[in-house]
């Protein structure tokens, strides 16, 4: 029996945008703001251009099937004209909920602000099961530099805007952002864990043990790495 083929991904659209002129990307964005959607006449008085500018970027954007239009009823007299909606969303909205949806499923591990020991380790399984799934896994590191780099290059492309630093006895990798951190609120010491997981078993192939340590001093994380002396991993 042939599978039913699924809707399109998300990430589909938003790679669509990285095509985009700033200016479409423009209407696209004033679109994404408004989930209930906007005329011509909306956006060109949003954005103070012309409307057939804007009917232009529209038939852009609708090229790269990144908007929707339906013919909306006039309340009075007059003709109907085009509703436009954005068919790929914020980052920032979908951001906010996926970490909403994280931090649901931290929640069936264990205590999200007290967690016992057996759920850091869940944490750190869950973590190493992930890193086996992301492309990483596919380049193993095996040396101890290049255990650095791929790590520093992964971190920043997460967002977590790391800063190497050499240590007399090995390397640390200073985090001064986090992207599972809401506001101001620190997040679940079980997110930690489950990121030492995940750099554990990126670096299993390698003569290294990592270390993870939560807010080490006010407004950063640090991720050590030293030469392997036969001890485990640790996180403090």
């Amino acid at each position: 029996m042939t599978p039913i083929p699924p809707p399109t991904s998300t990430a589909a659209l938003i790679s669509e945008e990285r095509q985009l002129g700033a200016k479409p990307l423009e209407v696209l964005a004033f679109l994404q703001a408004r989930p209930k959607g906007a005329r011509v006449v909306d956006i060109a008085a949003g954005l103070g251009i012309h409307s057939n500018t804007v009917r232009g970027h529209l038939d852009e954007l609708a090229e790269h099937g990144l908007v929707d239009s339906a013919l909306e009823k006039p309340t009075g007299r007059g003709r109907p004209t085009h509703r436009y909606w954005s068919r790929s969303p914020r980052p920032t909205a979908v951001a906010s909920e996926y970490l909403s949806l994280v931090e649901v499923l931290i929640s069936t591990i264990g205590d999200p602000d007290h967690p016992r020991p057996e759920d850091h380790a869940t944490a750190r399984r869950i973590g190493s099961v992930w890193a086996e799934r992301t492309a990483l896994s596919d380049t193993p590191w095996t040396e101890p530099r290049e255990a650095i780099a791929g790590l520093i290059t992964y971190l920043r492309s997460m967002g977590f805007s790391p800063r190497h630093e050499s240590l007399e006895a090995g390397d640390r990798v200073e985090l001064s952002h986090c992207p599972f951190i809401v506001g101001e609120e620190a997040p679940s010491p079980l997110i930690c864990s489950l990121h030492l997981g995940f750099i554990e078993a990126l670096t299993q192939q390698c003569p290294v043990r990592v270390s993870l340590q939560p807010l080490a001093r006010p407004g950063l994380c640090t991720v050590d790495v030293y030469p392997d002396v036969g001890e485990g991993s640790t996180s403090t």
